[in-house]
């Protein structure tokens, strides 16, 4: 993303970071949607959405008007970082906003200068910024005031410190015990874990409504749950419904293919080791009701998966995962809630 000044003045740049599901490899950081409905009440029936200028009851019985509303209400708004002139059109000061949850880093490069001189010589400009923070980013200023002076620049952010090192955690299952599921695609997947920001993920193929928990402590840094479609369309990539969380090691853990409006912790939000965090769904790009989960990290410049173990060990195709036992290398078959858990659908 290329922004171009000719001696004229721009106060603000939207960007889009580097955190989502997708494989594209690219996400946005969303705002928090509406409280979800109670523990015991997962119809929606009862569920009361604030509006801004009042509270909208969403009845039994009108669930295409429930639908539109939580669409409209939920719908996914960019809060990464920005970057803001504080400064005037001659002098100009840059300031980069980051407004979410994590910490941000900004690769920002100064392009065309005529007649300028900065603050910082070295381009591109690489600063992490703090969660909920800013940070001066460059002055510029006329190297002779008799002539004009131009300008340029052009920016990028990744979500995560590209200082944080993995720390080699051993995470938990992402269910509840008794249940036990198998690994449909594991690290380097041929149907669609080949790319750097996916390849060391796995799909374990669930019923809908399946609770999901958290396979390890941290913060809740991005949300989404407004999409309803499935397929394996192209244009469904970026659609997936899921909930990010920060580690304290720097890394972030992705559960994604949610069950709409079924996630529970709010944005910002810390959560423990098994806590429930949503549904389990088929939504986004997906042939079937299963959990996509990664472990992510800034490597500076880029977001890659890295590779994880769970208590059970490395996940493998095939391998069936027992919450709360050892995972074995054959057939178990063990029902859940909705049914045999033993499905054979991959992402």
């Amino acid at each position: 993303m290329t922004f171009r000044f000719r001696d004229t003045k721009r106060n603000t740049k939207k960007l889009i970071d580097d955190t989502s599901p997708a494989p594209k490899g690219i996400s946005e950081t969303f705002q928090l949607p509406p409280a979800p409905p109670n523990e015991k009440d997962n119809s929606l029936n009862q569920y009361v959405l604030t509006w801004r200028r009042g509270l909208i009851a969403v009845g039994k019985g009108c669930s295409m008007l429930r639908v539109f509303l939580f669409m409209l209400i939920s719908a996914p708004v960019l809060s990464s970082v920005t970057v803001v002139n504080k400064g005037t059109e001659s002098h100009p000061r840059f300031i980069a906003v980051n407004k979410s949850h994590a910490p941000q880093q900004l690769v920002f490069s100064l392009n065309g200068l005529s007649n300028i001189k900065a603050s910082r010589s070295r381009t591109p400009i690489r600063l992490v910024i703090p969660p909920k923070s800013r940070r001066e980013v460059v002055k510029l200023w006329p190297a002779n005031s008799a002539y004009a002076s131009r300008w340029s620049y052009s920016f990028n952010s990744f979500i995560g410190d590209p200082s944080s090192r993995h720390s080699g955690y051993v995470y938990g299952l992402p269910f509840q015990a008794p249940l036990s599921f198998s690994v449909s695609q594991a690290f380097g997947g041929s149907f669609s874990h080949h790319h750097p920001y996916s390849y060391h993920s796995i799909d374990i193929p669930m019923p809908v409504g399946t609770l999901i928990t958290a396979a390890r402590e941290g913060k809740v840094i991005a949300i989404e749950q407004g999409n309803i479609s499935s397929g394996t369309r192209k244009e469904l990539l970026a659609k997936a419904n899921y909930i990010t969380v920060l580690h304290s090691d720097g890394t972030f853990a992705d559960y994604a293919h949610l069950r709409w409006a079924s996630i529970r912790p709010r944005l910002g939000a810390y959560v423990k080791k098994g806590q429930i965090l949503g549904q389990s769904g088929s939504v986004g790009y997906s042939s079937g009701p299963h959990l996509h989960f990664v472990v992510r990290k800034n490597f500076g410049g880029s977001v890659r998966s890295v590779p994880f173990v769970f208590e059970a060990g490395k996940p493998f195709k095939g391998q069936i995962l027992v919450a709360g036992g050892e995972a074995v290398d054959k057939p178990v078959v063990r029902s859940g809630r909705k049914g045999v858990a033993e499905i054979r659908w991959s992402e």
